[in-house]
């Protein structure tokens, strides 16, 4: 089991400095990696913000 840890850190677009975790798991890392590939392609401010898709292992 793998678990996607998408952290977003966004006070660039707030008038407070927030951030937030959202943690998905996937069966195999494969599909982690091409779930994390997703939000840095189809997320447009995730370049434009301090955000971090990582994948890591569930022991």
């Amino acid at each position: 089991m793998w678990i996607l840890i998408l952290a977003l850190y966004a006070s660039p677009y707030a008038g407070h400095a927030f951030s937030t975790l959202h943690t998905q798991e996937f069966d195999t890392a494969t599909a982690c990696q091409q779930a994390a590939k997703q939000f840095a392609e189809k997320f447009e401010t995730f370049k434009d913000i301090d955000a971090r898709a990582i994948c890591v292992k569930k022991s």
